[in-house]
């Protein structure tokens, strides 16, 4: 049994992999959440990913008495489906979550490609024809806008992501929320026009908010991540 692990910036994502299956994911807020979950006698082998080094120190110590694990740290120049050779983007400066779902993407999908990871931070990857990564954004993702404008004005609220959202807003609690989405969105629609997108794969932890005002035809692949820590078993 081999467990998958995200660790992001915001919360930690799990899933077990077993009999050429991706389980349900898990999300934890804490390490030491995680560390009580499983049973860590019955797994094998950890497939990891991490953007947040504290939190992965914390948890390899964590299992530290487990001598029977073998611990698989993925980074962002193992790359297994990407054409690196075709690709724009300095692979030094990609971080190790970008990689994974866009070679997730290469090794699922066809065409070209648009992977919209929707979590702490959006990230926007543009995949060509020939799987090389031509390039992408990087934006605050949904929930940091929100706190960004409440934290920073003197009388715009903190306010709740899910409720009306379009252009008709009438008040501020849903020109903020209208605002954070909408903008995001029309982004993914100029670069769908602009390069073409054949295939718009949205994912990460708003995925599911995304996924209910994005009118472009398009695939929800949550664990889209996990499923690229798969191609390094």
């Amino acid at each position: 049994m081999i467990l998958l692990l995200n660790i992001g910036n915001t919360s930690l994502w799990s899933a077990i992999y077993q009999n050429k299956q991706v389980q349900p994911s898990k999300k934890h807020r804490e390490v030491k959440e995680l560390l009580t979950y499983y049973d860590y006698n019955k797994i094998d082998k950890i497939m990891i990913a991490s953007v947040v080094p504290s939190k992965h120190a914390e948890f390899i110590q964590g299992i530290e008495s487990f001598k029977h694990l073998e611990v698989v740290e993925i980074k962002s120049h193992d790359s297994k489906y990407i054409n690196i050779e075709q690709s724009n983007y300095n692979f030094e400066q990609l971080g190790v979550d970008r990689m994974l779902v866009v070679d997730a993407a290469v090794m699922r999908y066809h065409g070209n490609r648009l992977v919209c990871d929707f979590g702490t931070a959006t990230t926007f990857n543009i995949i060509g024809q020939d799987d090389g990564l031509k390039g992408g954004m990087i934006l605050p993702g949904i929930g940091m806008s929100i706190k960004a404008l409440a934290h920073n004005t003197g009388q715009l609220p903190f306010i709740n992501k899910n409720g009306y959202v379009g252009y008709e807003a009438n008040n501020s609690v849903d020109n903020i929320r209208s605002g954070v989405i909408l903008s995001q969105l029309s982004l993914l629609e100029n670069i769908v026009k602009v390069h073409d997108i054949e295939t718009i794969i949205i994912t990460g932890g708003n995925a599911g908010l995304m996924h209910q005002h994005l009118k472009l035809e398009h695939i929800v692949d949550k664990d889209l991540l996990l499923k690229g820590l798969v191609n390094f078993i």
